[in-house]
């Protein structure tokens, strides 16, 4: 005798770094998406996307609005509440608190918002068996990391008798050369995590004439540089929010790790000469995508200086291209 089907919709809830929320439900013991059974009439089933809603709004105790995504799975699991078996047909539907109430969550019910390789991987207990699944499949077919991580990021430079240079730190987490780059929190305001950044890494209180590039950089599947379990290694998506400016302190920044400045050319090089040390794979990458993004916002500027930074970047671009091909390891 086959299993009786049983229709939910799960709401996908996401926070701004990606993470996913899960809420105790009672009748399963078990921490799991917010979700609901798919109420059915004798005239009409309720759709799975209004099942999902209803299941967000009681989770969240706001007002919400559908979002991007909606999936089906069916699986086969043992019932949480009657200990019998079963096949659930689960409705993925993406959901969001809506944006007029997305500061006034109001979530009463036991809950937690987790990276979703925490949950894949059963970092916590007790959550319901069929969870990770669940969550590989979100992952698959809506996009969502295993982890994300913004990151604030400035590229400086200075000029010199042979071309410009770009300033990297050594890092030793990643044991390579990178950009100075700081972990920011996603609601942190530019200002702030640029201010935290040039305090930490360069020094200074501010990095003068800072140009704050408008959209992120993202670099997917980067292995975690955190050292720590369960973080260690776990493929990461950052998102770099990149400030351009030109060097002219009379001074060297000061950093804790140590700071050099290199020609465009040794940047697009895997290690520095004389055993310089490797030079990471990212900051390669985002001088590449630097290089291959500033000409649309130079055509929409007066600045002067601006145009002039962005002119001695693509004589240094076209140079290193024509002599390593792409710039790329």
């Amino acid at each position: 005798m086959s299993a009786p089907v049983v229709r939910v919709a799960a709401a996908v809830i996401t926070d701004a770094s990606e993470q996913l929320l899960v809420s105790l439900n009672e009748s399963w013991g078990a921490f799991t998406l917010p979700m609901s059974r798919i109420r059915t009439g004798p005239d009409a089933d309720e759709t799975p996307e209004f099942a999902a809603v209803r299941a967000a709004a009681e989770v969240l105790g706001v007002p919400v609005r559908l979002g991007a995504g909606r999936y089906q799975v069916g699986l086969l699991e043992l019932s949480g509440r009657e200990l019998a078996e079963k096949t659930y047909a689960v409705h993925l539907v993406r959901v969001e608190p809506h944006p007029a109430f997305a500061d006034r969550l109001a979530i009463r019910a036991p809950h937690f918002w987790a990276a979703p390789f925490l949950l894949a991987e059963g970092h916590y207990e007790p959550l319901s068996p069929m969870l990770p699944r669940l969550v590989r499949t979100i992952q698959a077919e809506f996009g969502v990391p295993d982890r994300l991580q913004p990151v604030t990021t400035v590229i400086l430079t200075r000029a010199s008798p042979e071309g410009q240079r770009f300033l990297l730190r050594w890092s030793p987490k990643w044991a390579a050369w990178n950009f100075p780059s700081r972990r920011r929190d996603p609601d942190d305001a530019p200002s702030d995590a640029f201010a935290a950044l040039a305090r930490k890494e360069l020094g200074v209180e501010t990095v003068a004439g800072l140009e704050i590039r408008p959209d992120e950089f993202v670099i997917d599947s980067v292995p975690s540089g955190n050292r720590a379990k369960p973080w260690r290694d776990v493929r990461t998506r950052y998102r770099h929010l990149v400030g351009l400016a030109e060097w002219a302190g009379a001074e060297d920044p000061k950093s804790d790790e140590e700071l050099r400045w290199v020609t465009a050319d040794e940047l697009a090089e895997t290690k520095l000469p004389k055993g310089g040390g490797l030079v990471s794979a990212t900051a390669r990458e985002l001088a590449t995508r630097l290089f291959d993004s500033v000409r649309d916002a130079v055509a929409n500027r007066d600045d002067r200086d601006f145009r002039k930074f962005v002119s001695e970047l693509e004589k240094e671009r076209d140079g290193t291209r024509a002599g390593h091909g792409d710039g790329r390891a």
